[in-house]
């Protein structure tokens, strides 16, 4: 039986499809084949011509197969430092090896993608000044523009970095060298750690230092690539200890962490802790931390804080703390709660109308009372059970706090005050200018022996139960 020829487009579309292979497999020989150090005086005059940086290197290659990309890998590479840095005696890199994989949909894109940057026996000096200047710029020099290259991973090994970014500003060192023997984080097996990084330097003036275990690529924000490090640090006052799984290594993208941060005190300024968190003696807190897009979650939070306050719960907050956008929103649940009354005295710096009477006895404190805060972010927060330790007026209280476009309304209170029960509201408008309370409380079987001692001794109602109903309305911007 005679065979029926292919119809004339589909034979077009077939000798198409062979032409392409066959020059796909032709470039490919040729890339194997050609000798890329041919390239090298070229390479090198291009670089001094744009920048009058001297570029030097042993050995230039290119690698195609098994890539998602080509790699382009250079030896014994050294690059000259910018005139006006401020090691300009030392060069922007000197690396025994640096090998750079470029993604095939990257290649003329802006920026420029790198998937992968290895460095091998490197020293680099980055610095980039207040107007966005950069010494690594080295076909565009000046260009103090967004960038023009972002590398998406990490992977350095007997390297050293030494960055300076004077518009934060930062000035760091950072070491990375390979640890004897692999380790392992329980909850991340397939992410061995495998290098040890040790950093320091200075940041807005204060000093910071660690020490961390990581894995062998480092991720730069390109999800779903991540990286398991576990490690600590001094911030300042602030010890930090972290093990888990992050996606940036510079920036907060998304992790997975436990983490302890703990602060002792009293410095002057405690940086980066508050002066008000310390004014009571140390601080610790522990818990397991993880955030994704713009939700921060917080479980298994224990805190300790002065000499007898503590708190367990969770939290999640959503929303960006720099930048313009959706509402921020902190939803919380504080299971335990323990305040001691010390402790409140020393937060509230002894001014009265919030932890005991003013020097005089007599006078509330002037001083304005930080409610701006309240306007920035809205919360719902429930708080379980709370005691004050050191007054046994206050045996424990339960209520739902609900902060809704600056006004704050405590809602089903319930508080065991003095043998006795007291419920009610309260309501704090800060969204205007004075701010304005309405307090509405309902009180029973409260003992007045318990409430006062001057009450229950000889101050006429002997040890009596009272049952009671206040509503207060005020306004103002202080205590007073």
């Amino acid at each position: 039986m005679p065979t029926t020829a292919a119809p004339p487009r589909r034979r077009a579309w077939r000798r198409a499809a062979l032409g392409c292979g066959a020059v796909v497999a032709a470039l490919a020989a040729v890339a194997w084949a050609w000798d890329w150090n041919w390239l090298r005086p070229a390479v090198r005059q291009l670089i001094l011509h744009r920048s009058g940086r001297h570029v030097d290197f042993a050995d230039l290659q290119v690698h195609l197969a098994g890539s998602p990309g080509p790699t382009i890998e250079l030896r014994d590479l050294v690059v000259d430092n910018a005139p006006w840095a401020a090691r300009r005696d030392l060069p922007l890199v000197r690396a025994r090896r640096v090998a750079a994989t470029v993604a095939w949909h990257g290649l003329f894109a802006r920026p420029l993608v790198v998937t992968l940057l290895r460095l091998d026996g490197a020293t680099v000096d980055l610095e980039r000044q207040a107007d966005g200047l950069r010494n690594w710029r080295l076909l565009h020099p000046d260009d103090r523009g967004p960038p023009r290259v972002r590398v998406e991973a990490l992977d350095a090994r007997d390297s050293h970095l030494h960055t300076v970014h004077a518009g934060i500003p930062l000035e760091a060192d950072v070491s990375i060298a390979p640890l004897p023997v692999a380790a392992v984080l329980p909850a991340h097996p397939r992410l061995p750690l495998t290098k040890r990084l040790r950093f320091s330097g200075r940041w807005h003036g204060h000093a910071f230092s660690g020490v961390a275990d990581a894995s062998d690529v480092l991720a730069f924000g390109a999800p779903p690539r991540r990286f398991a490090l576990r490690g600590e640090a001094e911030v300042g006052d602030l010890r930090v200890k972290a093990a888990g799984v992050g996606s940036d290594a510079h920036a907060p993208g998304e992790f997975d962490v436990d983490a302890e941060l703990s602060a002792t005190a009293p410095a002057p300024e405690p940086w980066p802790v508050p002066a008000a968190a310390l004014r009571a003696g140390p601080l610790a807190v522990d818990g397991h931390l993880a955030k994704s897009a713009d939700t921060w979650t917080a479980t298994t939070l224990q805190a300790r804080l002065g000499a007898g306050s503590s708190a367990s719960g969770e939290a999640r907050f959503t929303g960006s703390m720099k930048e313009p956008g959706p509402r921020r929103l902190l939803r919380a649940t504080v299971r335990e709660a323990t305040i001691a009354l010390a402790d409140a005295r020393a937060w509230a710096g002894g001014r009265a109308g919030i932890a005991g009477p003013s020097r005089s006895g007599t006078d509330w404190s002037t001083q304005p009372l930080a409610l701006a805060g309240l306007r920035d972010v809205d919360a719902d927060i429930d708080l379980r059970r709370l005691r004050l330790a050191g007054d046994a007026r206050l045996q424990a209280l339960r209520a739902r706090l609900v902060l809704e476009d600056g006004v704050l309304r405590v809602r089903g209170l319930d508080a065991g005050v003095a043998d006795g029960h007291l419920g009610g509201t309260l309501t704090l408008d800060a969204s205007r200018t004075p701010a304005t309370v309405a307090v509405d409380l309902q009180g029973r079987g409260l003992r007045t022996a318990a409430l006062s001692p001057r009450l229950g001794a000889g101050g006429g109602l002997d040890d009596a139960l009272l049952d009671g109903h206040a509503r207060l309305h005020a306004e103002g911007d202080s205590m007073r």
